[in-house]
């Protein structure tokens, strides 16, 4: 059976009060730092961005808007493609509520047997014809490590968006409001694993190439490869929450020029396309004079598992006067 998407109206969570125990209600996008995602590829690659958000059940499956957007699903565990992205906006009235669409433009609601209108398409409307009403107006909880959701709807604080398995197997098409006492259904995890300070845009100057010729009587070279672009990386502090490809995206510059924290007073707004796409590795080098020791540095900076280079280098040199450090490289 397909694995059905409904909404949950738990008796043990405190009427009115919204969230489980132990959580707090979403103020800001930053606390989805976990959900957010770029706009998809051809691919449906994980990627960076702040423009859609992507939500993952306990059964590690996406959540999928299909069938002309009428039905949420609950049944692809290998995809991350438009229909498993969402628009999340806050709606700015000091109630922290948001709306949920597809990336078709059409509201998430609580109305029995649908589960998105658009305009008054697939919508047995409200009274005065208005969208968005208070049927596709909710809250967003998140526990302390911002790693688990929780979605109520704005006038019942104990009526849950959850999925649940109904009946034998994973075939059941169907949206409905349902009753259920499984709070282990209600939560959604997203892409982003591991510590938050990992996925924090962060750059320094690093080393590509070190020449010690202080002993040297005649010229020396410094050769190097010059990597210039952007690449995933492997580490053991980060990872992703799902089997699938990771690609650095078209909003990955956005992000990281907007939000980095640097520590060497690099404008990497000013970087051009290249620094952004794919990595591209040249041959290069610098001559080293008799009794000189040189070190090239490059700017590089990392989000996540993501990994930016810039044509930004500079050379450190060190002799008998002391040390002197110029720009070789730059791309303006």
């Amino acid at each position: 059976m397909h694995v059905i998407f409904t909404l949950l109206l738990l008796g043990f969570f405190e009427e009115g009060y919204g969230g489980p125990p132990g959580t707090s209600l979403v103020t800001n996008r930053e606390q989805l730092w976990r959900f957010n995602i770029g706009y998809s590829d051809s691919v449906g690659s994980l990627n960076v961005g702040n423009d859609r958000i992507i939500l993952i059940s306990h059964h590690d499956k996406f959540v999928t808007a299909q069938d002309d957007d009428l039905f949420l699903y609950n049944r692809c565990s290998n995809c991350a493609k438009d229909p498993e992205r969402f628009d999340v906006e806050f709606l700015g009235d000091g109630s922290n509520r948001v709306t949920i669409k597809t990336s078709r433009g059409k509201y998430l609601t609580r109305k029995t047997g649908i589960t998105c209108v658009y305009g008054g398409d697939c919508i047995k409307g409200d009274s005065n014809g208005v969208y968005p009403g208070y049927s596709e107006k909710f809250k967003l909880w998140v526990n302390s490590a911002e790693d688990k959701l929780w979605i109520t709807t704005e006038t019942d604080g104990n009526l849950y968006i959850h999925a649940h398995p109904s009946g034998d197997g994973n075939k059941v098409n169907l949206a409905r409001i349902d009753r259920y006492n499984h709070p282990e259904y209600t939560e959604f995890h997203g892409w982003k694993k591991g510590y938050k300070y990992t996925w924090k845009a962060t750059d320094k100057w690093e080393n590509v190439c070190e020449y010690d010729n202080t002993d040297g009587v005649g010229e020396a070279h410094c050769n190097y490869e010059e990597k210039i672009g952007s690449s995933v990386t492997h580490g053991n502090e980060w990872t992703v929450n799902i089997g699938l490809s990771v690609s650095v995206g078209a909003s990955f510059k956005e992000v990281f020029s907007v939000n980095v924290e640097t520590s060497i007073g690099y404008e990497w707004k000013t970087t051009s396309s290249a620094t952004w796409t794919q990595e591209v590795t040249t041959q290069a080098g610098t001559k080293v004079p008799p009794h000189k020791h040189i070190i090239v540095q490059q700017a590089q900076g990392t989000y996540g598992p993501f990994h930016v280079k810039a044509k930004r280098f500079r050379s450190i040199t060190v002799d008998g006067t002391g040390r002197q450090i110029e720009v070789i490289a730059d791309e303006g």
